[in-house]
């Protein structure tokens, strides 16, 4: 479901798989702070809890998240991200008003994340990945988002414009949600 808790149209949310890249990154640099503090402890025998066990998974969980993204999330012509993709090479270009959303990507911190990760994951396995440029992709992508002739939620009218999205039908824009992450995140574009 997408965060406005409508059913997506395919199955996977890019955007919701960039908030969790973010997440998962910063869990994993937690955890890392965390490790040999004693702050968590478990009633087994060993006594504390395997932090670094923890970030490593959570770092490695993040980069697979973030390969998939870069690999399927980017539209074939590699100007621009997706909303929503099958898998199997069909898209779907779309943003929503609520978070996680396209426009949110900056709010997020994925752009900064994506940028770290990879960087490592191209020194390791995945050179191409070095060339992906996350911060050009946003900017291309929030263009198209806030243009009605890409975006199909996209409204302009006499008292406002800004991302409606499906929930609320077409024609109609949520609140100051949308607004206040197009403004915050402004300076990207």
């Amino acid at each position: 479901f997408r965060a406005s808790d409508d059913g997506q149209t395919m199955p996977f949310h890019v955007p919701a798989n960039a908030m969790a890249v973010t997440e998962l990154y910063h869990t994993a640099r937690l955890m890392e702070a965390l490790e040999g503090t004693g702050v968590f402890q478990n009633s087994s025998s060993t006594g504390a809890v395997a932090l670094g066990q923890i970030a490593s998974r959570a770092d490695k969980l993040a980069e697979e998240l973030l390969l998939g993204v870069a690999r399927h999330g980017i539209h074939a012509s590699g100007e621009y991200l997706v909303y929503e993709l099958d898998g199997f090479g069909s898209t779907y270009f779309m943003d929503d008003a609520n978070i996680p959303s396209l426009l949110s990507l900056p709010y997020l911190g994925f752009l900064d994340v994506a940028e770290i990760l990879s960087r490592r994951i191209a020194r390791g396995r995945e050179p191409w990945l070095a060339d992906v440029n996350w911060a050009a992709l946003y900017a291309n992508t929030r263009q198209r988002l806030l243009n009605r002739d890409h975006n199909p939620f996209f409204f302009h009218g006499d008292a406002a414009e800004g991302i409606g999205g499906p929930h609320v039908g077409f024609g109609a824009v949520l609140g100051p949600r949308p607004r206040a992450i197009c403004g915050g995140t402004a300076r990207l574009s």
